[in-house]
């Protein structure tokens, strides 16, 4: 995933309070090298960031 793709969360109870179904724009990447599953997001109903790892989230649309 890169920067600027929208997202929505597809597992339940990531986060408190539960994030389920929200979408979210990944706004960068945590980590370095081949370990680059973890990502960082701003959720668009809250307007927080938060980390999100890559199976926890479904792209919705892609950055061109």
């Amino acid at each position: 995933m890169k920067i600027g793709t929208l997202c929505r969360v597809i597992k339940f109870k990531t986060h408190r309070p539960c994030q389920y179904n929200d979408v979210v724009v990944i706004t960068g990447i945590v980590g370095t090298g081949s370990r680059t599953d973890l990502l960082l997001g701003t959720n668009l109903k809250t307007s927080k960031d938060h980390h999100y790892w890559c199976k926890d989230l479904e792209v919705i649309s892609e950055k061109g």
